[in-house]
C-alpha cells in the first residue's frame, strides 16, 4: 500500500510538473508571440506615424513656401503699384504746378500790361487837365489883368476928375469935428 501510494503520487508528481512545464512553455510562447506582435505593431505604428509626420512637414513646408511666393508676389505688385501711383502722383503735381507757374505768370503779365496801360492813360489825361488848367489859368489871368487895367484906368480917370472937390468936402468935415486938417488929410491919404 505504502508502495502504491508512493508510485501514485510520484506518479501525480511527475503529471503535475508536466503539466506545469507545459503551462509554462504555452505561456513563455504565448507572451514571446504576443511581445512580437506588440513589437510588430508598434514598429508599424511608428513607421506610418513618421511617414504621416514627415508628410504633414512635406506639406506644411510646400503650404508655407507656397504662402511665402504668394505674399513676396502680392507685396512686389503691391510696391510696383505704389511706385506706379506715386509717379503719376508726381507727374500730376508737377504739371499742376507747371500749369499754376504758366496761369499766374500770364495773369501776373497781363495785369503788368493793364496796370501800365492804366498809368500810361492816367499820365496822358493829368498831362491834358493840366494842360488845360493852365491855359484856362493864364486865359482867366489874363482877361483879369485886362479888366483890371480897364478898371485901374476909369478909376485913375474918375479920381483926377472928382478928387480936388472930395478934398475940399473932406478937410471942411475935419474942420468941423475939431480934428486937425493934417491928420486927417494924412489918413484920408
Amino acid at each position: 500500500m505504502s508502495i502504491q501510494t508512493h508510485a501514485t503520487l510520484k506518479l501525480l508528481s511527475i503529471q503535475t510538473h508536466a503539466t506545469l512545464k507545459l503551462l509554462s512553455i504555452q505561456t513563455h510562447a504565448t507572451l514571446k508571440l504576443l511581445s512580437i506582435r506588440t513589437h510588430a505593431t508598434l514598429k508599424l505604428l511608428s513607421i506610418h506615424t513618421h511617414a504621416t509626420l514627415k508628410l504633414l512637414s512635406v506639406q506644411t513646408h510646400a503650404t508655407l513656401k507656397l504662402l511665402s511666393i504668394c505674399t513676396h508676389a502680392t507685396l512686389k505688385l503691391l510696391s510696383i503699384r505704389t511706385h506706379a501711383t506715386l509717379k503719376l502722383l508726381s507727374i500730376c503735381t508737377h504739371a499742376t504746378l507747371k500749369l499754376l507757374s504758366i496761369c499766374t505768370h500770364a495773369t501776373l503779365k497781363l495785369l503788368s500790361v493793364q496796370t501800365h496801360a492804366t498809368l500810361k492813360l492816367l499820365s496822358i489825361c493829368t498831362h491834358a487837365t493840366l494842360k488845360l488848367s493852365t491855359h484856362t489859368t493864364s486865359h482867366t489871368y489874363q482877361s483879369h489883368a485886362v479888366a483890371h487895367k480897364s478898371r485901374d484906368k476909369a478909376l485913375r480917370s474918375g479920381l483926377e476928375q472928382t478928387w480936388p472937390a472930395a478934398l475940399l468936402a473932406l478937410s471942411l468935415t475935419c474942420r468941423r469935428d475939431g480934428e486937425s486938417s493934417p491928420v486927417a488929410l494924412k489918413e484920408a491919404g
